[in-house]
């Protein structure tokens, strides 16, 4: 782990980048890690909870700015359109439904069709 640790840190000096404190995590990865909105782990992929929760506040904040369903539903539709593009169809019942925003139902494999 040491020797690989050192070789990245290596390969990032040459390349004249730096980690970011917050978002680098290096070590092993049996424990899952985010990655681009993600949760990767030994047990496979699914939804990185900060992005569920980045994805709730965003729609409270519409709905308390008064945006119209319209546009609340637009922003869930493609939020869901991103998460299908990288999850498989066995994690989707992680979803929520932004129906009333302050209680979450379980969307159906319906709401991807």
């Amino acid at each position: 782990m040491r020797k690989a640790i050192k070789a990245t840190n290596q390969v990032m000096s040459e390349l004249r980048v730096v980690k970011h404190p917050d978002k680098t995590f290096i070590g092993r990865v049996a424990r899952g890690f985010d990655f681009l909105g993600y949760w990767l782990s030994p047990a496979g992929l699914g939804i990185a909870r900060k992005t569920v929760v980045r994805m709730v506040e965003n729609m409270r904040r519409l709905y308390e700015q008064g945006a119209p369903d319209e546009r609340i539903e637009v922003y869930f539709q493609r939020w869901c359109r991103w998460v299908k593009g990288g999850i498989s169809a066995r994690h989707k019942h992680l979803l929520f439904h932004r129906s009333a925003l302050l209680g979450f139902r379980f969307l159906s494999q319906d709401d991807f069709s």
